[in-house]
């Protein structure tokens, strides 16, 4: 029964144009974070996971732009974000830091390049992450 619920579900998903949300795993990824007027400081990295987070804990929901593929680069991603200031790093270099981080699609509407970090902390995230005003 909990089978034919699950297949219920994911077709009124599908029929209500709801993107799923898929885990990115292509290395070559880039993942991009907004930042207002601040380098790549771990403690605002903390303040936008969802719920707040520590340095040292691991943040979940913080609301990035990426490239599933690497076809888009920094630039192009950065034009969805509102900051005037952003971090990026590629996925790999991610996982150098923290080899159970997860990157997630996302997409919103009006920004099909949403998407989600979790599983690691901000201390970890800022010795991958590259600032550019």
């Amino acid at each position: 029964m909990s089978r034919a619920l699950a297949l219920a579900a994911a077709a009124i998903v599908a029929l209500s144009g709801v993107a799923m949300a898929k885990r990115v795993n292509d290395a070559r990824a880039l993942v991009v974070r907004g930042m207002n007027g601040t380098f790549c400081d771990p403690n605002n990295l903390g303040a936008g996971s969802d719920p707040q987070v520590t340095n040292n804990s691991e943040v979940q929901n913080l609301s990035v732009a990426c490239s599933p593929d690497g076809s888009l680069d920094v630039h192009q991603l950065r034009r969805s974000l509102p900051n005037p200031h952003i971090c990026w790093a590629k996925l790999e270099d991610l996982e150098d830091r923290n080899e159970g981080v997860i990157v997630s699609t996302d997409p919103l509407p009006g920004n099909p390049n949403h998407c989600l970090v979790r599983d690691i902390t901000p201390n970890q995230m800022i010795r991958a992450l590259h600032y550019r005003p």
